[in-house]
């Protein structure tokens, strides 16, 4: 480029000199703002893209309960919950089908274990034939405070059935563990309980207390024995 006169050279250096680094910075800016924009966007979109992922996993956990699938409903609420971790619906999700998962073990066990062996229950005659004969027996009153104050099994631990969750330190898991209250219903619940938890030695004595009380007394073992309270 042919300059007519210095002084449009000199105003020619003086652009070039000063004007020309300033273009420079100015695409340095207009770059970085690019970037941001880009980089901003790219996080507005993830936040929606993460919530759909999560209502399709819980979506997808939810038919899984529903197909009684629980341990895969479990993985299901375990991945939403890595992703959600402070949504207390997936907790509750995850409880629920954690507790399907056990009972449904539990059930399925109970099928074939009575197909082979029997039920969860042992009867007052089976169970003075295994004391007799020296086995270990641990047995359990699962009875009200009030009832036990009337009527109580001597060589039994008191814990009633409300309060066998806080006392599992108590319950032996050698030996056979036999579950007693007024009738059965509640030791059959409790019994069940204990065994969702892996207590596989624990038994429901059929008939309770009242079965105990229809023995030959001369037959029952000490440790057995009903004992009215005042006498």
């Amino acid at each position: 480029m042919k300059f007519k006169t210095t002084e449009n050279k000199e105003k020619k250096r003086v652009f070039i000199y000063y004007s020309v680094p300033s273009v420079v910075k100015s695409s340095r800016r207009t770059k970085m703002k690019k970037s941001l924009i880009i980089l901003f966007a790219l996080l507005v979109m993830a936040m929606p893209a993460v919530a759909s992922s999560v209502d399709e996993i819980l979506k997808q956990g939810d038919l899984y309960f529903q197909q009684a699938k629980y341990a895969k409903a479990m993985d299901a609420y375990l991945s939403a919950l890595a992703k959600n971790p402070e949504n207390p619906a997936l907790r509750i999700r995850l409880e629920k089908a954690a507790v399907a998962k056990n009972a449904d073990e539990f059930l399925s066990l109970m099928t074939r274990e009575v197909q082979k062996k029997g039920d969860i229950r042992i009867s007052a005659k089976a169970l003075v034939k295994k004391m007799m004969k020296g086995e270990k027996i641990t047995l359990i009153d699962v009875r009200t405070p009030e009832e036990q104050a009337l009527t109580r099994v001597t060589g039994a631990l008191r814990i009633q059935m409300t309060d066998i969750m806080k006392n599992l330190d108590r319950i032996p898991t050698d030996g056979t563990v036999v579950i007693i209250c007024h009738s059965s219903p509640r030791a059959i619940i409790v019994t069940t309980a204990l065994r969702i938890l892996g207590y596989n030695n624990v038994y429901a004595l059929k008939g309770g207390i009242m079965a105990i009380a229809n023995l030959n007394a001369k037959k029952v073992p000490d440790g057995l024995k009903p004992v009215t309270e005042g006498r």
